[in-house]
């Protein structure tokens, strides 16, 4: 390489290096909000959960109702391929699962993936990663009346681990079911358990899936922070070789000049 064309590419890893430390900082400002939230909600979404299959268990119980059969599934990824390592993750843990009922997939990587294992689903497509109110809304009246859902998504454990996990946002596990066992059946509940329980598939389950989309973009969002923070690391290590190769290339010229001045008195002292 010429030393033009060796500035040229120290301009452009330093070009990058700074864009990669503007998203860093912008991404270590999300993540620090996306993770308040998210931590200050999750021992109250885990709370819910549980008094949800409590009264999920109640009328089963009584025979009040007969319990459908009917499962679902929620795959959550994103619309950009930026977080391929972790949405590749989810879908790899998904499919250790069996019997997932009907599928549903969010997102355009979860449906490009799904669509090349010839997964039959229900392709849900929102405009930005984290849906809208109305989105929430409409998913929830999707997943409305079906007895299991599982909720497939990155989960943030530490800025540099984000793991795959399943939640069933109705508790119709076993661990669910044994804990409503205990119920003291002398409680009377007002208004009856179908109108609460109504409420929670109304409300509440939206209030659900709301935290799962929060906590996957808290996993993105550190995901993308160590990206980004990768990319100052190999912009450094770039422009460090550029410079010895820089440094190097001046070296050879200067010798060269050398070379050549030398040659040139030679030649003309024979003269």
């Amino acid at each position: 390489m010429t030393i033009k064309e060796i500035n040229e590419s120290v301009e452009e890893a330093s070009a990058l290096k700074s864009i990669a430390s503007a998203y860093t900082e912008i991404s270590a400002l999300r993540l620090k909000r996306i993770r308040q939230q998210v931590l200050r909600t999750r021992a109250f979404f885990i709370e819910i959960l549980n008094i949800y299959a409590m009264l999920r268990h109640i009328p089963m119980h009584r025979k009040i109702v007969k319990p459908s059969e009917k499962k679902a599934s929620i795959i959550l990824t994103s619309n950009n391929r930026f977080y391929g390592h972790i949405e590749s993750g989810v879908i790899q843990f998904f499919l250790s699962y069996k019997d997932p009922g009907d599928l549903y997939v969010i997102g355009k990587s979860g449906k490009e993936s799904l669509s090349a294992l010839n997964f039959k689903f229900k392709s849900i497509i929102f405009k930005d990663d984290i849906p809208g109110a109305e989105e929430i809304v409409n998913l929830a009246n999707m997943v409305r009346n079906y007895q299991s859902v599982l909720v497939y998504y990155a989960r943030f454990k530490s800025v540099l681990i984000q793991v795959p996990v399943a939640v069933d946002i109705t508790q119709t596990q076993v661990q669910a079911v044994e804990q409503s066992q205990r119920i003291d059946e002398a409680y009377i509940f007002e208004p009856e358990v179908p109108k609460i329980l109504n409420f929670f598939d109304a409300q509440l389950k939206q209030v659900l899936i709301e935290q799962t989309f929060l906590e996957t973009e808290l996993a993105r969002t550190s995901s993308k922070l160590i990206s980004m923070d990768n990319a100052q690391n190999n912009a450094d290590e770039f422009l460090e070789k550029q410079r010895i190769f820089l440094s190097q290339a001046k070296r050879s010229l200067q010798n060269t000049r050398i070379l050549e001045t030398i040659t040139s008195m030679i030649q003309n002292k024979n003269l």
